[in-house]
């Protein structure tokens, strides 16, 4: 008896069908994985900006705290009242100096550490000590004027402050105990700059929020 095989045939229309069929569950699943990488890895990203800028915060802070340790054994040296006609604390006032230009490439740091000396009105950088006479530039003119007006006004304590000098903004740190002040002035733009280079080419959108007056976002 012949036997008799049956073959099933598929339409072209149902074999490319299947065909297609086959393919968009392919691209789904990679589509999936993907999102489900891209997701994985902003978080990560993310993770890695939070903890940087947290990491960032926190040396600055205790850079802030070495400052207050360091700043006041030798402005401790200084007499109550000098002027710019004071010659015995020339000395003094270049170790001073010294000591602030160690301690910015101590920190590996550009920012503008000062000293000032309110019963002196003597403002004390990396690069001399300026007196209200004395020629200065527009920041140090900046700030004699503004800590002199503000530590009459405030108590021994660290204040963190937004400042405009000349279209720039800075954030101005400064540690006011009796009548000696010690701080540093930062360019915002530097501190953007920080933030991104640690994004390791992600792109961020970087921003400083004041929590004392809503409407300072920078």
């Amino acid at each position: 008896k012949p036997m008799h095989i049956k073959v099933k045939q598929f339409s072209l229309r149902q074999i490319v069908l299947t065909i297609l069929l086959i393919v968009m569950l392919l691209l789904s699943c990679l589509a999936g994985t993907l999102l489900v990488s891209t997701n994985q890895n902003r978080n990560l990203v993310n993770q890695y900006v939070s903890e940087t800028v947290e990491l960032y915060v926190s040396q600055f802070q205790k850079e802030m705290d070495v400052m207050r340790l360091e700043s006041n054994e030798a402005t401790n040296e200084l007499p109550d009242y000098f002027n710019s006609e004071s010659s015995q604390v020339f000395p003094i006032l270049k170790k001073i100096s010294e000591q602030l230009r160690i301690q910015a490439i101590w920190h590996d740091s550009v920012y503008g550490y000062y000293e000032y000396i309110g019963t002196s009105n003597a403002l004390i950088t990396s690069t001399g000590t300026k007196f209200s006479k004395s020629v200065k530039t527009s920041t140090e003119r900046f700030l004699m004027v503004y800590l002199s007006a503000n530590m009459t006004r405030r108590q021994n304590s660290l204040y963190h402050e937004f400042v405009k000098i000349e279209d720039q903004m800075y954030l101005l740190t400064w540690y006011m105990k009796g009548q000696k002040i010690a701080g540093n002035l930062i360019p915002l733009q530097r501190i953007f700059e920080d933030l991104e280079n640690c994004t390791k080419g992600y792109t961020i959108l970087p921003y400083i929020y004041d929590t004392d007056n809503e409407d300072n976002i920078f």
